[in-house]
């Protein structure tokens, strides 16, 4: 078959791999699925209930103004209909059927638009909502379209896919090849699935991101805590990722510290974590924009309240005629830390470090249920003063319902009190501003009198040699650093560590711009495991005093 464009010959031709075909419909997937839509070059299983998977060629997003979801299934003609195709689109069909499979895959498609925030956006757009796990969830909760793209429709397959369950769409997509160049100049001749008119604009295709063992292990800590994943729990999957990899109990207290690291000892606030009354500004185009958060983490801004601070920033940004598309409000506004008053941008207050662990009633510090827990006393107090004084503006029976049946709250005619001592529901610190932990190894030993304020109460340090010794503890972890600056630091280091063969010592070694160290770990117990700490105080300081020893004994 030959197509004259112009009085330019291209010659009918057979894709050289299914591959290859592949490439061509993802190029063009605007034209195929429309403008707006989504192309995921995903290659996940479909696994039905008995365990019979398969894996699809993609899937999509498009809008027909409706939106849809498809499973994208790229074949050649000349692969065998009844062999080869309908087993795969059976197959698919089995798979959606599961709804632990359904859930997967949503979780799959929320995750490529979280990674990416600019794509986050431009969905947000099309839907008119910031709901994008909702829509995502909602959308996948239908029935699919299954669509079959071909290069040469056939007699076979169209009768074949009439005992296919549900919707079933073949697209014929046929390649053209220009004839008198060398390099490869196509035309495509194929009938949308979408009926609405092309304009220009750039495929969106989404590629997927190689898997690696931080984010494997770091959304497997968003899921289950962090302090709640076990080592074989983190190695299974560590292993998964990458087979061959040898992951030990210093792995597991390194990405759990990283972890903490990273997202500042917890998942970020979220708009009904942020405390009320905080105070928010922005420049834009030379005007300043304020705002305060108000109950429940909503935010009034001139006169009006809203959900999100991006609906808030976009509500400014729209007042000065400007038709920038909504930035990202987080990132857009600016607040004073109220622990700090230093100014920052609302995304680093909402991830910095929150309170962690639980008060002496069991209960997450920082939430709802334990800032009641923190304003209760002997003395009785109604339902309204003690939402005041929580900051709260729902009432909480229900909480102090299980209280009174845990026996730790009674209800009276003034209200309700705090049964027992008046000591606080949530630990103190010191009052003399000094770490508890390390106070009795400040009183004798190698670390006699090095002073521990409770802002740095993660780590005690001792100079050697020109060098640093640091005693580190971390929530449910500690261990022993050597510590080298300099120019000359890494040389420094190479001896030092000559002193710890690995087949008596376990270390490992890091660097950044400013220093490179030598970690020891110690213990996979710390901070929280307030009960450990005489067994954790020993360990450390053992171990320190040991490097220490070895080190100033020795030559180097």
């Amino acid at each position: 078959m030959i197509v004259l464009i112009d009085s330019i010959r291209y010659q009918l031709t057979t894709p050289k791999s299914e591959a290859v075909l592949e490439n061509a419909i993802q190029s063009n997937c605007e034209h195929i699925f429309g403008p707006d839509s989504f192309y995921f070059d995903i290659k996940k299983k479909i696994k039905s209930k008995a365990g019979v998977a398969s894996i699809p060629d993609g899937y999509v997003i498009f809008f027909t103004p409706k939106p849809r979801w498809a499973i994208i299934e790229v074949e050649l003609a000349s692969h065998p209909v009844y062999d080869h195709v309908i087993p795969q689109l059976s197959k698919f069909n089995k798979g959606i059927e599961d709804s632990s499979t359904r859930k997967k895959l949503v979780e799959i498609l929320y995750g490529v638009f979280d990674d990416d925030e600019v794509l986050k956006a431009r969905l947000k757009q099309k839907i008119k909502t910031g709901e994008v796990y909702k829509f995502i969830s909602d959308l996948v909760s239908e029935q699919p379209l299954i669509i079959v793209a071909i290069d040469q429709r056939t007699e076979e397959l169209d009768e074949a896919i009439d005992d296919i369950k549900g919707e079933v769409q073949v697209v014929e997509f046929r390649t053209f090849r220009r004839e008198d160049v060398s390099d490869d100049v196509n035309a495509y001749m194929f009938e949308p699935v979408f009926s609405e008119p092309i304009i220009d604009t750039k495929p969106i295709i989404i590629y997927p991101k190689r898997p690696t063992i931080t984010n494997s292990l770091f959304k497997l800590f968003d899921k289950k805590g962090v302090d709640n994943t076990t080592y074989d729990e983190c190695e299974s999957i560590a292993r998964e990722v990458k087979p061959n990899t040898k992951f030990g109990k210093s792995h597991f207290s390194f990405y759990k510290k990283k972890y903490k690291e990273k997202r500042g000892g917890g998942l970020p606030r979220g708009p009904g974590e942020l405390p009320r009354g905080l105070k928010l500004r922005s420049v834009y185009k030379g005007k300043e924009f304020t705002a305060e958060v108000v109950e429940d983490g909503k935010i009034r801004f001139r006169g009006h309240t809203y959900n999100s601070p991006s609906a808030v920033a976009k509500s400014a940004i729209e007042s000065t005629g400007s038709k920038r598309s909504g930035p990202n409000g987080w990132t857009w506004w600016k607040c004073v830390d109220p622990e700090t008053d230093e100014e920052k941008s609302l995304d680093d207050y909402r991830t910095d470090p929150q309170p962690e662990g639980t008060d002496k009633w069991g209960y997450r510090i920082g939430s709802k249920k334990a800032r009641i827990n923190a304003v209760l006393s002997t003395e009785p107090k109604t339902m309204k003063t003690l939402m005041q004084e929580a900051g709260l503006s729902n009432t909480q029976y229900g909480h102090l319902k299980s209280l009174i049946e845990k026996g730790f709250v009674e209800k009276t005619d003034k209200g309700f009190r705090k049964i027992g001592g008046s000591e606080p529901v949530i630990d103190t610190p010191p009052r003399d501003g000094f770490s508890e932990f390390w106070a009795p190894i400040r009183k004798e030993g190698l670390f006699k009198g090095k002073p521990v304020p409770i802002r740095d109460e993660g780590w005690i340090g001792k100079g050697i040699k020109g060098n640093y010794i640091l005693l580190v503890l971390h929530n449910h972890a500690c261990e022993m650093k050597l510590w080298f600056r300099g120019k000359d630091r890494l040389d420094r280091r190479k001896k030092i560590i000559a002193l710890f063969p690995k087949t008596k010592y376990e270390y490992r070694l890091h660097e950044s711009p400013k220093a490179a160290q030598v970690i020891f770990p110690v213990l996979d117990k710390g901070k929280k495991d307030r009960k450990d700490w005489p067994e954790i105080r020993e360990k450390l300081t053992s171990t320190g005093a040991k490097i220490y020893n070895k080190i100033l004994e020795s030559d180097v």
